[in-house]
């Protein structure tokens, strides 16, 4: 059977897929942020137009701790911890755990309303999946950004962002054996927020990906198709009486457009965000990827 291999990781939704709600930290000291969210995605497995592909919802759950501190008037960091609990109800192989920690900054060279300025991050986080030991690793982010306001409601993004699944904490041949998923690549973006009214923003997003992405696919992918390794994926493995239907993950390096469009808006206190994104994704042997994912998502700050 002809299928195979695409996309993203990144866990998040990946999966580096489905973005929580976003809300910022004002003031300097010690915060706390409670996140939720709950989505659906259309390809969970990244399976090829015509493949066997597979739906499933995801809830995401963390709990963090963080400091914020301003430096005079252009100059501010944050740094961060926290614990989060992805679900997955249709196949529970993909729930995971990770544990983050992180630290950001922003910096604007020169005072004024519309003058740019410049936020920088990392990110490492250690996953581990309830029942997907090749997807276990460490995903390391890092992002650079610039930034503008365009009159009083709408600001501009422009910026690059790069994601690694490493193995640190595995053999020589766990890394051999779990190949499919040791993805990395880069990522440039564009986007736009529009305030619309008090506190309630509209938000766009294009961006372009190139690196590994991993695909999930039932049987062998087509001759044409070009992949760097070969693990297999138990988390979509079925069986019908005695018989059993193994799925394989093939990792090949692509090209992925997106676009993120979706409305954010404070309420009693709590951030709120909903949105939809849809990927294009195309890899080397004319393979071709398509998704998208829908979620909606809070957080608390205390």
């Amino acid at each position: 059977m002809s299928r195979l291999i695409r996309n993203c990781l990144l866990v998040l939704l990946g999966h580096f897929l489905a973005n929580y709600a976003s809300a910022d930290v004002y003031g300097s000291g010690w915060y706390r942020q409670l996140e939720l969210a709950a989505g659906h995605e259309d390809n969970v497995n990244r399976a090829f137009a015509g493949g066997d592909v597979k739906q499933d919802q995801v809830v995401r759950s963390s709990l963090g701790l963080g400091y914020a501190q301003n430096y005079g008037d252009n100059i501010r960091y944050v740094l961060s911890g926290y614990i989060s609990y992805n679900y997955h109800p249709g196949f529970d192989a993909l729930s995971n755990f990770g544990v983050s920690l992180g630290a950001s900054g922003t910096w604007q060279p020169h005072p004024g309303y519309e003058s740019i300025w410049v936020t920088a991050g990392a990110e490492v986080t250690r996953l581990d999946y309830r029942n997907s030991e090749a997807r276990n690793g460490y995903l390391l982010k890092g992002n650079l950004g610039l930034n503008r306001r365009f009159g009083l409601r709408t600001i501009g993004h422009f910026g690059y962002r790069y994601a690694d699944l490493a193995f640190f904490e595995k053999s020589e041949a766990e890394k051999q054996r779990d190949a499919a998923f040791d993805v990395a690549r880069h990522e440039i973006y564009v986007g736009v927020d529009h305030e619309v009214m008090r506190k309630v923003y509209l938000l766009a997003e294009y961006s372009w990906q190139h690196g590994g992405f991993t695909s999930s696919v039932n049987g062998t992918p087509a001759a044409s198709v070009v992949y760097e390794a070969e693990t297999e994926d138990k988390a979509f493995q079925y069986c019908d009486g005695m018989r059993c239907t193994s799925f394989y993950a093939y990792r090949a390096v692509a090209d992925l457009q997106s676009i993120n469009l979706g409305v954010a808006f404070n309420l009693g206190g709590l951030d709120y965000d909903v949105s939809a994104r849809y990927f294009d994704a195309k890899g080397e042997g004319g393979t071709h990827y398509r998704d998208w994912t829908m979620q909606v998502g809070l957080i608390w700050t205390f």
